[in-house]
């Protein structure tokens, strides 16, 4: 009898939830910007870690894993191969290819006030190897290169 109540009390006092063009995400701070080159805020930034992907990402125990790139492998001391998922799309349709990542990153590198240039300055240069390979080339050894992708 208990559950009949509560099930009426939240079917006739909860509004009807319906699609809506609007998301609402609460966080403490102002969402400035949905730029991920343009945002420095820890709290944009937990907004945008569930909009955007990067190449690898971390577990609970700070392991690096898999994301955007499947595998990688450092070639010599100042090169590190990707292989980039295949199936993966945005959300216009179109399929992300190794052309994107380079965009990416030299756009993250070049963006006038980009937030992030710090983190890629050390990368020379990104190769389309293949659709879905690239070579980030990086002007000296960076052996931290995996954590800021």
């Amino acid at each position: 009898m208990k559950r009949f109540f509560i099930f009426l009390l939240l079917t006739f006092c909860c509004k009807q939830v319906k699609e809506a063009d609007v998301i609402r995400i609460g966080i403490r701070g102002t969402l400035h910007t949905t730029d991920p080159h343009r945002s420095s805020y820890f709290d944009v930034n937990q907004v945008l870690y569930n909009i955007y992907e990067a190449l690898v990402e971390f577990d609970k125990k700070m392991r690096l894993l898999p994301c955007l790139a499947y595998k990688w492998e450092q070639k010599n001391t100042r090169c590190w191969r990707f292989y980039i998922r295949e199936g993966v799309k945005f959300h216009s349709g179109d399929m992300l290819t190794a052309w994107d990542v380079r965009k990416s990153i030299m756009r993250a590198k070049t963006l006038k006030g980009s937030q992030v240039k710090e983190l890629v300055r050390l990368i020379k240069d990104v190769k389309v190897i293949n659709s879905f390979t690239v070579d980030i080339i990086t002007e000296k050894p960076a052996p931290m290169l995996l954590q800021y992708l």
